[in-house]
């Protein structure tokens, strides 16, 4: 799963699983995307 640049918040996609003969029941996945700040450290010479 990749989220568009920018976005935050809940997101969700429903999917059937198929054996060759059957249908699973729909299942539903719901993704929270927060904001990561990515913090590098400071060299100094």
């Amino acid at each position: 799963y990749t989220p568009n640049a920018g976005f935050t918040g809940n997101d969700s996609f429903k999917y059937k699983a198929n054996d060759g003969s059957n249908d699973s029941y729909v299942a539903t996945v719901t993704i929270t995307v927060q904001l990561y700040t990515l913090y590098l450290p400071l060299i100094l010479n």
